[in-house]
């Protein structure tokens, strides 16, 4: 068995580097960490996640993935997550909805799941306990 400690670092492939950074940034708070002028790499971080961004000449995430990446929200912010998904017409591939998870579905939540700017998948949950 591997024993993993931790999450080191997210990577996306993306079609449009600053249309994806300002996503990341805007939407999120990211900040750009490490960004070489001309490069096609940026890394950002928020809190304790590290995320890489490449451009790809002629990425496109395949429509029938159902590869996403999930970020807890906490329940008071949930509300206010969706609204801004909303105010800024941010693609929902479905949600806000009620979830059940946890041991035998024991714990509330909610999720919502959106795209990013080149249709790499994004859920945002929370869980009521």
């Amino acid at each position: 068995m591997i024993i993993i400690e931790r999450l080191q670092e997210i990577s996306f492939a993306v079609s449009n580097l600053d249309k994806s950074v300002s996503f990341y940034k805007d939407i999120f708070g990211f900040d750009i960490v490490e960004w070489q002028g001309g490069s096609k790499e940026v890394r950002m971080q928020m809190g304790d996640i590290n995320l890489r961004l490449c451009e790809v000449d002629n990425y496109s995430v395949s429509e029938e993935s159902e590869n996403y990446l999930t970020f807890y929200v906490d329940d008071d912010d949930f509300d206010d997550a969706v609204d801004e998904i909303e105010e800024n017409e941010i693609a929902t591939v479905f949600g806000p909805e009620n979830i059940r998870n946890g041991p035998e579905n024991t714990k509330n939540g909610r999720k919502v799941v959106i795209l990013d700017p080149d249709g790499n998948r994004l859920g945002l949950t929370t869980i009521n306990r």
